[in-house]
């Protein structure tokens, strides 16, 4: 049957489902493409996640980020995926977020009980924590399955050293400074060790190759100034007071010892900008209200003297002894 002298009904039936084919074929044609390109761009943005988690050169954020995602996707497992926590263990305990980080460093160690870093670093986040027993437990079990593992003897003489235990501490930095003499903050660490214990020498010795292998080390000077202060040597002490807030201008500290330092030199206005200046960084420091108030006094200031060493026993009931050692009277 002819329709207004046309085709065929049944020959425009099949025209139009070979169309419907043809608009099928190329629809699963774009579906497939696009699946395709969604699947590169995830395995590129995975590839690039994971790189993240194991970069050295990656932000703290970058590499948590990172390993979450690597942890998420389940593709790990054994000592990779225990590398993985270990490495977003470590950026957590950089942004000091310390109970994160141990439960980090579990798992790490649960899927790798021989993994002495993960020890190690976990001895620092429980030290970091106040606890250290745990920590010492962790530097131990460190050093048993890694011998030459600098860090974890530097680790356990840090714990050495907060609990007052000098004689130990420096043991401990000498091993970790025969493991790796490149360390400076080792030879900061045994300075303030040998400080403690009165060995002026000897921590100058320290600071001194502190500061060779690290020479912006401000931490490094305002410690070997301390020492010359207590050797009675102000002027050199000032120095290196100096050097330590042309490297960190917001070293509180080092103004505050260098205010100490101008009081016995008898630098009045010096002294009042320097405990000025330790009070604009940290408004509660004890050891500086106390300082200028002495200033103040001496300077004719009474009231107002009184007034900040007032204020500074309220805060520290020590700080009258404290200033006393160190030269500084009311």
């Amino acid at each position: 049957m002819i329709l207004d002298g046309g085709m065929p009904s049944d020959g425009l039936s099949l025209l139009h489902a070979g169309r419907r084919e043809i608009h099928v074929l190329q629809t699963i044609l774009v579906l497939t493409l696009l699946a395709t390109v969604c699947a590169s761009a995830q395995a590129q943005s995975y590839e690039q996640l994971e790189k993240w988690c194991h970069d050295d050169k990656a932000t703290d954020d970058q590499t948590i980020q990172g390993c979450s995602a690597v942890i998420a996707s389940g593709r790990e497992s054994g000592e990779k995926l225990a590398r993985v926590y270990y490495d977003r263990g470590l950026a957590l305990l950089n942004r000091d977020q310390l109970g994160p980080a141990i439960e980090d460093f579990d798992e790490a160690i649960r899927l790798n009980p021989n993994f002495a870093d993960a020890f190690s670093s976990r001895g620092d986040a429980y030290r970091l924590s106040n606890d250290p027993n745990h920590a010492i437990a962790d530097y131990d079990k460190a050093t048993e399955l890694k011998p030459d593992d600098a860090s974890a003897f530097k680790g356990r003489g840090l714990v050495f050293a907060e609990q007052s235990q000098y004689f130990y501490a420096i043991q401990e930095y000498d091993q970790a400074i025969k493991l790796d003499p490149t360390d400076a903050d080792t030879f900061n660490n045994r300075g303030n060790a040998h400080a403690n214990e009165k060995e002026y020498d000897l921590a100058l010795l320290d600071f001194d190759q502190a500061l060779k292998l690290k020479p912006d080390f401000a931490l490094a000077f305002n410690n070997r100034g301390i020492v010359f202060d207590n050797l009675g040597q102000t002027s050199r002490a000032v120095e290196d007071y100096d050097r330590a807030i042309a490297l960190d201008p917001n070293y509180g500290d080092a103004f505050n010892n260098r205010g100490i330092a101008d009081l016995n030199l008898g630098r009045l206005d010096a002294a009042m900008a320097d405990f000025n200046n330790a009070l604009r960084i940290d408004p509660k420091k004890a050891s500086s209200l106390f300082g200028r108030g002495v200033a103040k006094r001496r300077m004719g200031d009474t009231a107002g003297g009184d007034a900040d060493i007032a204020a500074a026993k309220a805060l520290s009931a020590d700080v009258t002894d404290g200033m006393a050692a160190a030269g500084v009277r009311p």
